[in-house]
């Protein structure tokens, strides 16, 4: 059983990419939807983040996320502590389903913070979403609802293209229809399934 990573900015066209893989019956794990499940209630990760960032990073049984999008906002070495309490723990659980799942050739991991967490040693491949800011801000706006300053903000704050191109060698540039982004993500997972590789 293999780990194929999938990330890139907001806006990149990452979800649409994981349909694809679903739609080839592909399992994915939504990484972002995993760390809500295991902080939205009393877990080994919640404690660890309460031990690192204190009582207050809990409220109601659950992540207190403004509180520590605070605390780690401009401190990257707080940031790098979360990624890494974030990383270890969603290992733990990929671990146990890669146990689990030992009958399964592939399994796609959709994380946006794929290599921050350190979650891409776990992975032969990894698939990079690349945009232009302009479509990125774009696409954002429709689906969030917010404005175009705070979409803007947001990619600020995220990794930029000089490293995904640095570091991925499976890059998938999303410039047109999402039809053409759908017939790209086929075409590179069907050659992942049929020709495995250990390069990422």
């Amino acid at each position: 059983m293999r780990y194929i990573g999938l990330t890139g900015r907001s806006g990149t066209g990452k979800s649409i990419v994981a349909s694809c893989a679903r739609k080839m019956k592909i399992p994915t794990v939504d990484c972002d939807r995993l760390y809500r499940s295991m902080t939205d209630r009393p877990s080994p990760l919640q404690e660890a983040v309460v031990r690192s960032f204190g009582p207050e990073s809990v409220a109601g049984g659950m992540l207190n996320r403004p509180y520590l999008r605070k605390a780690v906002f401009n401190d990257p070495l707080a940031l790098n502590e979360l990624n890494c309490l974030t990383g270890l723990y969603i290992g733990e659980f990929l671990d146990d389903l890669a146990e689990s799942m030992r009958g399964c050739s592939m399994i796609l991991l959709d994380a946006p913070t794929l290599y921050q967490t350190g979650i891409d040693r776990k992975c032969e491949r990894v698939i990079c979403l690349l945009s232009s800011d302009e479509d990125c801000v774009k696409r954002i706006v429709s689906r969030d609802g917010i404005s175009e300053s705070d979409a803007r903000i947001r990619l600020q704050n995220q990794l930029p293209d000089a490293f995904y191109l640095e570091k991925t060698k499976d890059i998938i540039m999303n410039s047109g229809t999402e039809a053409e982004l759908r017939q790209k993500a086929n075409a590179l997972l069907k050659s992942m399934l049929s020709k495995p590789s250990h390069a990422k």
